[in-house]
């Protein structure tokens, strides 16, 4: 046997689920990451009810991980594509779970000069 970094965690790359919102939009950002390594990560780092804070956003990977795991959860991206993508993933999220309050996730005004703050979630 070899003792590659594959024996602490293995996941396949991003799946549909991952890459696509329910309603069919998928998102154009060039790495999606998997669900489940997000979530094992969030989990290994953040302490409970910690708050996680991801400067670079993208398609909102971390920020869907940190809310299915109970984290809270502050996401800044720079590019309105994304930053729409994912407010649009975490919004179906937090509907998931149950959060009647979906419509309400803090934003800033759109401005490809001005980071984008996606989500700030207690």
């Amino acid at each position: 046997l070899t003792a590659g970094a594959s024996r602490f965690f293995y996941t396949a790359k991003a799946n549909k689920r991952d890459r696509q919102l329910k309603d069919g939009t998928a998102s154009q950002h060039p790495t999606v990451k998997p669900e489940n390594l997000m979530r094992w990560l969030c989990r290994l780092v953040t302490p409970p009810n910690g708050l996680i804070l991801d400067c670079f956003n993208g398609s909102g990977s971390t920020g869907n991980a940190a809310l299915l795991e109970g984290f809270r959860y502050v996401g800044i991206e720079r590019e309105e594509s994304y930053a729409m993508y994912s407010r649009l993933r975490l919004k179906e999220t937090l509907e998931s779970l149950g959060v009647t309050h979906a419509e309400d996730v803090e934003t800033a005004p759109l401005s490809s000069a001005v980071p984008q703050r996606v989500l700030d979630f207690d």
